[in-house]
């Protein structure tokens, strides 16, 4: 809910997460949080602003190579009061992919314990770094259960690819 107040014009993700972190904080004495990626995509120019609140770094995939889309880590939302997070921009070309995941892909364990990793993410990304999004998800679910081989899942996978098409598309 706390997403989906209005507000006059489109607010930069950073101001969007920074309003929440501070509803978030107030009478907050259990010390919960939440991590949090916040996007905004113009579908017209491949412009994207992202905001960062203690979740783990997308990727950019490009043609046959990954690329880790750094942005600043900040604190997880609803643990501290008054932080200032700020946004990174980049433009998307035609046909690129950002992949955003949870840890819960990254600390799939096996059953002697292993962590899956961000090494064995990326090897697996830059095979399919060219495939649709649906593509890239599903062999990222089959990555990890194979790398589980029916060890109980621990922590929540989630995942999420976005292609943009570009102008060409509105053609």
């Amino acid at each position: 809910m706390l997403l989906r107040k209005e507000h006059p014009g489109i607010p930069s993700p950073s101001e969007i997460i920074s309003e929440v972190n501070t509803e978030l904080y107030q009478d907050n004495e259990h010390c919960m949080f939440l991590t949090l990626m916040l996007g905004i995509l113009n579908v017209r120019t491949g412009h994207i602003s992202l905001t960062n609140a203690g979740h783990n770094p997308p990727y950019l995939l490009k043609e046959d190579q990954i690329e880790l889309i750094q942005l600043p880590y900040k604190t997880p939302l609803g643990l501290r009061e008054n932080v200032q997070y700020t946004s990174e921009e980049l433009i998307l070309a035609d046909y690129q992919s950002i992949f955003l995941y949870t840890d819960g892909i990254t600390e799939a364990t096996n059953e002697k314990d292993k962590l899956l990793g961000e090494k064995k993410l990326e090897k697996t990304l830059r095979t399919i770094s060219s495939s649709s999004p649906f593509t890239v998800i599903k062999m990222i679910i089959k990555e990890v259960h194979q790398f589980a081989d029916g060890t109980a899942q621990s922590d929540d996978i989630t995942m999420l690819a976005i292609q943009y098409f570009g102008k060409k598309a509105e053609e």
